[in-house]
């Protein structure tokens, strides 16, 4: 009940790690100029589960490009009925998330890239010790 239950990080913007869903941008963290909003046919209200990962690839198709600080500027959130906390919506994230791959790597997803989703989870993990820590001992979110 309205406690920190532990943090998370946006990653960076590896083109293929975020077409195969193998880094995380946090949303309520991202801010993006109008004028490439609207290079976009923005958010797609159909989408019910990945809604801000297909308008990030949509920015970055407009020719958005991507930067991490190292600062906590949001919070969010989980609740039972939620996106996230539910994981309800988790196979239509992962269809929305092939659907998308071949717009951004202008090739149909393999059995390559899920070989290397699981390579780039554990560079991640490896690469970033403290949230991996943190992940393991609060939990996944």
């Amino acid at each position: 009940e309205g406690k920190e239950i532990r943090r998370i990080w946006s990653e960076p913007f590896w083109l293929r790690a975020f077409a195969v869903g193998a880094v995380v941008q946090i949303q309520p963290s991202t801010f993006f100029r109008g004028d490439l909003y609207r290079k976009t046919d923005g958010f797609d209200v159909d989408d019910r589960a990945s809604w801000d990962t297909g308008l990030l690839a949509k920015l970055h198709l407009a020719g958005g490009r991507f930067e991490v600080i190292d600062e906590f500027l949001s919070y969010f959130r989980l609740y039972d009925e939620s996106i996230t906390g539910s994981g309800r919506l988790q196979q239509m994230q992962v269809d929305n998330m092939i659907a998308r791959f071949d717009a951004l790597m202008g090739r149909p997803y393999d059995a390559s890239d899920k070989r290397y989703w699981q390579a780039m989870r554990l560079f991640k993990h490896l690469r970033w010790p403290n949230r991996t820590l943190e992940r393991l001992t609060k939990g996944a979110i």
